[in-house]
């Protein structure tokens, strides 16, 4: 049986290419983030342009004052924007590939193909570095903080393993398959 066709409200057209992320910030409000090297803010048509990263912007993520966003591209380059401006209020560079980023009450989080999770303070400054978790053979993908109270932040890897690490504590849970088992985070 053919289902009829659902209805279009709405198409959004600027970016001049491929987009690769679309963050919402309300229920009529979002960001998205593409190829075309640049971040834009929609409520119906584009409010707002951000430019600043030389190459594909893979991501964007909310900081944790709700007035920020962090996003980072294939420039390695991690920058932070404020809503209302559309410039950049810092740039980090970094040598890293990030493969997700994840705002926090504290600032944002970046998982990386290096094996690392990376915390960035905005608390006290403008993304400051303040922890590093070497994740052994696990790379950082697909982060989701799982319990931000209880400092524990989920990611995923590439053999599909599903990862809890307690901040605090400095361990990690590792799913998979059903099978649970416990391991120390080399710091």
């Amino acid at each position: 049986k053919l289902r009829p066709p659902h209805k279009t409200h709405f198409i959004f057209r600027s970016h001049t290419a491929e987009v690769l992320h679309i963050m919402p910030l309300s229920q009529d409000v979002f960001i998205s983030s593409g190829k075309d090297a640049t971040i834009r803010l929609w409520k119906e048509n584009v409010i707002r342009f951000y430019e600043g990263h030389r190459s594909c912007v893979r991501k964007v993520s909310k900081v944790f004052n709700m007035r920020n966003m962090a996003s980072y591209g294939d420039d390695k380059k991690i920058f932070i924007w404020e809503y209302t401006q559309a410039i950049a209020l810092n740039s980090i560079d970094v040598y890293y590939t990030c493969a997700d980023i994840v705002g926090t009450d504290f600032g944002f989080v970046t998982g990386s193909y290096d094996n690392k999770l990376r915390m960035y303070n905005m608390k006290e400054g403008n993304g400051e570095l303040f922890a590093v978790f070497d994740m052994d053979y696990y790379y950082c993908r697909n982060i989701i903080i799982a319990n931000e109270e209880e400092n524990v932040y989920l990611f995923t890897n590439f053999i599909n393993e599903i990862i809890a690490l307690d901040v605090k504590e400095r361990t990690v849970v590792k799913v998979l398959k059903g099978n649970v088992g416990e391991c120390k985070v080399n710091m």
